[in-house]
């Protein structure tokens, strides 16, 4: 989305986050933002303010 390289890091749990700033144009960490409140019954990823995380195991 930036046109920048990819981002990533090694997490705590030893596994890789591999990531790409999303379409708010920021890098906001590898974060991922869901929509709906803790009282809704539906959960979704907010791709309006979240980066696009795409997690790799650890072989």
């Amino acid at each position: 989305m930036s046109g920048q390289p990819f981002r990533y890091e090694r997490t705590a749990d030893g596994r890789f986050r591999l990531w790409s700033v999303g379409w708010n144009g920021k890098d906001d960490g590898g974060t991922v933002a869901m929509s709906g409140g803790p009282a809704s019954k539906s959960k979704a990823i907010d791709f309006e303010k979240s980066d696009w995380v795409c997690p790799v195991p650890q072989q």
